[in-house]
């Protein structure tokens, strides 16, 4: 049981790293999302701003300027046409929650083998069941950047994402089921 457990565990990893990656993927593009809307609506008012303004003056910079705002526009409206970022966005999460199941499937599954729950053939079984779902996921799932991988790796070595003391979880909990209580 103690071989299958540590097999287990290294998978369990691989599971909270792609999760934490897709999830970080998703913010990337939700975060482009927003900067090009916002920069549509900012580059729409001064294009209009220019046109309107262009009927009481002929000043040149104005039209220059509302030219090249303009532009600015048509640009991010072609990338729009080339990458959905909303779907992209929506498809990484959605991936960060398979991930996300999964992983919370294989706590429990820790759990029953530490409490002895399971037989061997049964975490067995288990564990084929979730490495199928795994490839399933992974099959299914778009590709990720470098600057996603980089930003999961810093959530979870350095700013410990997903990890919480015994102080953090008695201060969500109520007291009846505080840790320090129970003893």
């Amino acid at each position: 049981m103690e071989t299958i457990e540590s097999e287990l565990r290294q998978f369990f990893a691989t599971v909270v790293w792609n999760h934490k990656i897709h999830e970080k993927q998703s913010d990337i593009y939700t975060f482009k999302f927003n900067f090009f809307e916002n920069t549509k609506i900012f580059c729409l008012t001064l294009t209009t701003s220019g046109l309107l303004s262009s009927f009481f003056t002929d000043e040149l910079w104005i039209k220059i300027v509302a030219t090249i705002v303009s532009a600015i526009n048509i640009f991010i409206n072609s990338y729009y046409k080339t990458y959905n970022l909303k779907e992209l966005k929506d498809s990484h999460k959605k991936t960060a929650l398979k991930f996300l199941s999964l992983r919370n499937r294989l706590i429990s599954i820790f759990s029953d083998i530490h409490c002895n729950f399971l037989k061997l053939d049964e975490v067995r079984e288990l564990r084929n069941e979730i490495y199928r779902e795994y490839n399933a996921i992974c099959e299914a799932a778009l590709p990720t950047s470098d600057k996603a991988v980089k930003q999961a790796s810093v959530a979870l070595s350095i700013k410990r994402d997903n990890t919480f003391s015994d102080d953090e979880i008695n201060s969500y909990l109520p007291i009846e089921l505080r840790k320090e209580e129970r003893k």
